[in-house]
């Protein structure tokens, strides 16, 4: 484990980037994207202290599914994924935290397209227009 800092602007990993690394974020704040840079790009979310980022390429030997950047310069915990077991031995509280992140983050996403799908619901309610039928279903898939 080694402590880096990025600074503003900086990328720490990219989307399809090999992920035998993930991050705990001791200060700052750095987003996470997809399509970073491209004209279809999403911001995701921001990862801040405490939380960790990168974690699910390292536990499932894929490669990055999203870009990370440093919003506002991040100070962040290195933990190689051949390390992982003597950090787990070291601090096994670590464990239930990175749980916990990724229960958070998957509590996130289900709430967003819960609300997606409510308000995909409430338009095609109220369309009479047929074009909007189509966009619709494109949306849904």
């Amino acid at each position: 484990m080694k402590e880096i800092y990025f600074g503003k602007g900086e990328i720490v990993f990219n989307e399809g980037d090999e992920g035998n690394i993930f991050f705990q974020v001791r200060d700052g704040k750095a987003g996470v994207y997809v399509n970073y840079k491209k004209e279809n790009e999403i911001k995701l979310t921001d990862v801040v202290a405490g939380q960790y980022f990168g974690e699910l390429a390292v536990i499932e030997s894929t490669p990055r599914s999203t870009t990370v950047v440093s919003e506002s310069g991040v100070n962040v915990i290195e933990i190689s994924g051949t390390s992982l077991s003597e950090y787990f031995s070291e601090q096994p509280d670590k464990i239930i935290a990175i749980i916990n992140n990724i229960g958070d983050r998957i509590r996130d996403l289900s709430n967003e397209y819960s609300e997606a799908k409510s308000v995909l619901k409430s338009i095609e309610e109220n369309s009479a227009n047929k074009s909007n039928e189509s966009f619709i279903k494109k949306i849904q898939k």
